[in-house]
This record gives C-alpha cells, sequence and structure tokens, in this order.
C-alpha cells in the first residue's frame, strides 16, 4: 500500500480539517478527514495488515483516549487500513452517515467507567461455603457412605452453584448504588472463581466524581476482602452497536 493509506482510528463530528497532538502508529500525524458532518481520525500508512503487536494496540488506544477527551468518538477495529481517503468517503463516512450521528448523539457527553472486583481471599470464602446449612447436610448424608465418581461431582457442582450465589449477592450489593448514576450498564465475562464483577458504565461527564465518590465508598466498604481495579474514562466502546468496515 503506497504512502497515502490511512490506518482508522476512530470516527467523530467535524466538518473541517484537523490535526491532533498525539503521534499515531509508526510514529505518524494524526488528522482528521472530513466529509459532510463527520470525520475520520487517521494517520499515515504504508502497510496493508497489522499485527496484534502491544505497543502499536496501545498506540491505537491513546489515539482514541485522547480525541476522546474533546469529541465524541465511535472507536474503530485494531488495524483497519483503507487505501486512501477517497475510500473512507466511500465506505463509510457518506453510506453510514445518519447511523454514525445517531450513535454519536446517543454517547455524546458520556463517558465509559470500568470496574472489576475480586475477592481477595478466596480461602476465607471457601469456608464460609463450607460452613453453610447446605454443605453441612451433604456432608452428614455422606458420612454412611463413602463417596463414589458421582457423589464427587455432585459434591463439586454443589461448592460451584453456593459460589455463584454469593458472588451474585455480592455483586447486587456493588451494582446497586452505581446504577444509580450511571445511564447503563454491560457487565462481561468474568474470569476466575475470585472474580466478582467486570462491568461497564456509561456515565455523563458531569457524574464522573459522583461515580468516582461512590467506588472509593465501596472500597472502604469492603476493605482487605474485595479488591476493587477502576479504569476511564474510556471511549464508549461496551456501549457502541456499530459495526464499521471497509469490506
Amino acid at each position: 500500500m503506497p504512502e497515502n493509506g490511512k490506518y482508522l482510528y476512530c470516527i467523530i463530528k467535524g466538518s473541517k480539517p484537523k490535526k491532533f497532538e498525539i503521534k499515531g502508529i509508526g510514529g505518524k500525524d494524526v488528522y482528521a478527514i472530513c466529509e459532510g458532518k463527520l470525520a475520520a481520525v487517521v494517520s499515515d500508512s504504508e502497510a496493508k495488515e497489522y499485527f496484534i503487536i502491544r505497543d502499536d494496540v496501545m498506540t491505537h488506544q491513546k489515539v482514541i483516549e485522547t480525541v476522546s477527551q474533546k469529541y465524541g468518538a465511535l472507536p474503530v477495529s485494531f488495524g483497519t487500513v483503507a487505501a486512501d481517503a477517497q475510500e473512507i468517503k466511500e465506505k463509510i463516512l457518506r453510506p453510514k452517515a445518519r447511523e454514525l450521528l445517531s450513535v454519536l448523539k446517543e454517547t455524546e457527553g458520556k463517558v465509559e467507567l470500568g470496574l472489576k472486583a475480586l475477592w481477595l481471599d478466596m480461602q476465607s470464602v471457601f469456608q464460609e461455603i463450607a460452613e453453610s446449612p447446605v454443605i453441612k447436610s451433604f456432608k452428614r448424608s455422606s458420612r454412611a457412605k463413602l463417596l463414589g465418581y458421582q457423589e464427587k461431582i455432585s459434591a463439586g457442582q454443589l461448592v460451584a452453584d453456593l459460589l455463584n450465589q454469593k458472588r451474585d449477592g455480592e455483586k447486587e450489593k456493588i451494582l446497586q448504588p452505581l446504577k444509580e448514576i450511571a445511564d447503563d450498564l454491560k457487565e462481561n465475562k468474568i474470569f476466575g472463581d475470585d472474580m466478582i464483577l467486570n462491568a461497564a458504565f456509561l456515565v455523563k461527564k458531569g457524574k464522573e466524581k459522583e461515580f468516582d465518590k461512590q467506588v472509593n465508598m465501596l472500597g472502604r466498604q469492603y476493605g482487605k476482602t474485595v479488591k476493587f481495579i477502576y479504569v476511564g474514562p474510556l471511549s464508549p466502546f461496551n456501549f457502541i452497536k456499530l459495526e464499521l468496515s471497509l469490506k
């Protein structure tokens, strides 16, 4: 691909060409290609294809975050490259203008805040489960016989079910005050026994401090039993139901 190839980062509202004070992938200048009321944030590219390299992925994200500080931004997937400015206009900015402007309006003035919650002491969590009436009843019923393979499977499933019940209870306690502040919520997949919550929140920019305060209160409330990982503000990736493709 020649030098005038364009690497895409995001789509914003804008009708005038502009340059951004951040370098893109390969140290290239980041600027806007405009068409009507929309603009694609790009940098020049000689490559047709980008592999998932940590530095490039971080640069891609950093450009979107920087642009999002001043503009509502619709992120484009990592590695999206157009042959030239004309292809961007003909395949994205013109045909999808109404849809893009609608989504930008929905997310205007809002940011995404991410929160993960993890138990810090799983031994204590499993000990609490072991002392539950359900587990004690199971143990009493199994004392009179040796546990076979199927009984051991049942015991493991019982512990897993009780862990999920405990997780759901804790999750709702954490989410309740945050849902009152956020405009929207998306729960993402959890990983491992210790993760209670992995969620993204869509929050008005004027309510960020209120949300921050509530997260800090949760941290004090749970003390050393739960670790909170709080990130943002981010462009609202989790709340944009839009596929942008050059195909």
